[in-house]
């Protein structure tokens, strides 16, 4: 059931959701550029302070508007908060939901243009879908499912990344979808996990099939996974209801 909004509720969908896209646009440019920055540093300490003095220093919040994108990004999210909490219907534990689909979408535009899933995002996510667990008028799952969840999500992937190294000798997963999916975990609980990751193995092979060139492909070849999972876990939240 959809339900309604008093003036408050609607104006603070609106308003929490403009910003969220915002923010996502923001944290899509500043945190690789931010992790790039500290890892000219880790260089720059490991060559010298010559050349660490001659890094321009780096200000994460310059910039926080980022042109028309931003603008666009914050339309789109205040539209998507509406439906959101329409509904889920306007709570507490709806806004953390919304928080935690904003995260999944961030996750998913990084992984997607930059190739790679920051602990940065994923690991306080993973603490605070375990976090909430401890209250009842929040909990999605159970901490006991919680804490299975993020054991299931994480070693399973681990052991799909193992057997593929015994054969090829190179990872075939990487580590930022293992910890994606122990961050699912402590969401979802351990029984959605392997859906997921079946349903979004399915999406990645065929959105890949269709471009691939099998003439020109190498033992190397691959692509960002992370997208696909967050794909299919946002139908999943979907049904948290």
């Amino acid at each position: 059931m959809i339900s309604h909004f008093n003036f408050f509720q609607f104006c603070f969908s609106v308003c929490f959701g403009f910003f969220s896209g915002i923010a996502i646009n923001f944290l899509r440019i500043r945190i690789p550029e931010a992790i790039i920055y500290n890892d000219k540093i880790l260089l720059a300490e490991l060559l010298g302070k010559k050349v660490k003095n001659n890094i321009r220093k780096f200000k994460f919040f310059d910039r926080f508007w980022h042109k028309s994108t931003s603008l666009y990004m914050g339309f789109l999210f205040a539209l998507i908060a509406i439906l959101f909490f329409l509904y889920f219907h306007f709570s507490t534990k709806t806004l953390i939901l919304f928080v935690l689909l904003s995260a999944l979408v961030l996750l998913a535009l990084i992984d997607f243009f930059n190739g790679y899933l920051p602990d940065v995002i994923t690991m306080p996510l993973m603490w605070l879908g375990l976090f909430i667990q401890l209250s009842p008028s929040l909990r999605t799952v159970g901490l006991e499912s919680s804490v299975i969840g993020i054991f299931t999500g994480y070693l399973s992937l681990l052991l799909i990344n193992l057997i593929y190294f015994l054969f090829k000798k190179r990872s075939g997963v990487g580590y930022g979808d293992i910890k994606l999916m122990a961050m699912l975990g402590a969401w979802y609980g351990p029984y959605p996990l392997p859906s997921i990751l079946f349903l979004a193995s399915i999406l990645g092979l065929i959105w890949h099939l269709k471009d691939l060139d099998f003439s020109k492909i190498k033992s190397s070849s691959s692509f960002p996974f992370g997208p696909y999972i967050v794909f299919v876990s946002v139908f999943y939240l979907v049904t948290m209801k």
